[in-house]
């Protein structure tokens, strides 16, 4: 599995306050205990409690609820299949880059989103560092990563959606969860909406791929549109 590598592009000088200061948290979440993790991008949660070699991470998602809309639990299980998705979800648009919820490092990263989300959840997640796959390593330029999902929708076309989505999930290996970078596409949205990326700061997520990684709600946040 691909080690997470120091990418300085991503963390010059972020204060984590900054990235929360929309946020509203629970009244007994400690935000005090967030820090900034530099090789990954993302915020980070100090915590007696997180097993040795793995990381409690914070970040922004819309999980999806398997009756449709958007599951606002507290506690929030990944739905990690095709099958298990709401129908409306089920087109390689919104499963390009394979299944499960995205967990974003920053709030701005929704102002890419195809339509303005009802709320934005604010999450974490405990990863053993060396289940983390760091795809941002291979996705390549903005024209590599168009024409890969230009492909992807062809062959979606001309094979089936589930077979595409399996070979995504395959090349992941038995990774529990992948970071990749924001695709062009949503970074074009962001403009369209105008909204700005806190500075110094490059868009991720990190895509949940194994169910048993429970996604705990800390908070809640608005649109940043």
């Amino acid at each position: 599995m691909t080690n997470v590598q120091f990418r300085f592009k991503i963390c010059h000088m972020i204060n984590p306050r900054d990235l929360v200061e929309a946020v509203e948290f629970k009244p007994h979440f400690d935000q005090s205990t967030i820090g900034f993790n530099e090789s990954l991008g993302f915020l980070e949660v100090a915590a007696e409690n997180v097993a040795v070699g793995g990381l409690r991470l914070l970040g922004f998602s819309t999980p999806l609820a398997r009756e449709g809309g958007f599951n606002r639990d507290n506690f929030v299980t990944p739905l990690t299949e095709l099958n298990e998705l709401p129908l409306e979800a089920r087109n390689i648009d919104m499963q390009g880059k394979g299944v499960g919820p995205r967990l974003y490092n920053v709030r701005e990263a929704f102002g890419g989103a195809r339509q303005k989300p009802p709320f934005i959840g604010v999450y974490t997640v405990d990863i053993q560092m060396d289940r983390l796959l760091d795809g941002r390593l291979t996705q390549g330029g903005k024209m590599a990563r168009i024409s890969r999902h230009a492909g992807r929708i062809l062959r979606s076309k001309l094979r089936s959606l589930e077979n595409v989505v399996a070979d995504i999930h395959d090349s992941y290996g038995d990774a529990d969860a992948v970071e990749l970078e924001m695709p062009p596409l949503p970074e074009l949205r962001q403009a369209t909406h105008k909204v700005k990326n806190p500075e110094g700061a490059t868009p991720s997520f990190i895509i949940v791929r194994n169910p048993a990684l429970v996604l705990t709600k800390v908070g809640e946040t608005d649109a940043p549109w």
